[in-house]
């Protein structure tokens, strides 16, 4: 038992008759209550770990955007907002590629402001809206591959 509800069993068995007295299952009782009780608090204790390291990302993700904030209220021109923010980004991804796409409606091709790929940045490149992007404008949705392509 923990916190008045049933957790688990233990079953003590023997193929002989009233082997087992009353005794034994106070000592059962108390095993179980105890064990119970360790359970509940290792659950509780990793219950609020994962609410202090939630706290954390979040503290850390509203870092990120201050910081963001802070940078696009000094009136950066378009190109410099790309900048800072792809860096932001860099800083904490730390991803092998990273680019910002923009599409354009009336070319129909995805513009490149900021592209760093093993920490060396490369120009716009315009290129056709294909695959994972094009997937992305068209449902408007968003795409999280964790598989090996």
């Amino acid at each position: 038992m923990a916190s008045d509800r049933a957790i688990g069993v233990i079953s003590v068995q023997s193929y002989e008759r009233n082997v087992f007295n009353p005794d034994h299952v106070r000592i059962l009782q108390i095993f179980g209550a105890s064990r119970g009780a360790a359970l509940e608090n290792a659950r509780l204790f990793k219950e609020r770990q994962t609410l202090v390291d939630e706290t954390k990302e979040r503290n850390a993700e509203l870092g990120f955007v201050n910081s963001l904030q802070e940078a696009l209220s000094k009136g950066l021109e378009a190109q410099q907002i790309y900048e800072v923010i792809g860096e932001k980004m860099h800083e904490i991804f730390d991803a092998h590629v990273l680019d910002i796409g923009l599409f354009n409606a009336q070319d129909r091709l995805v513009h490149f402001p900021y592209t760093i790929e093993r920490c060396v940045r490369f120009p716009d490149v315009p290129m056709p809206l294909v695959v994972f992007r094009k997937h992305v404008m068209e449902a408007g949705e968003y795409l999280l591959i964790v598989d090996d392509m």
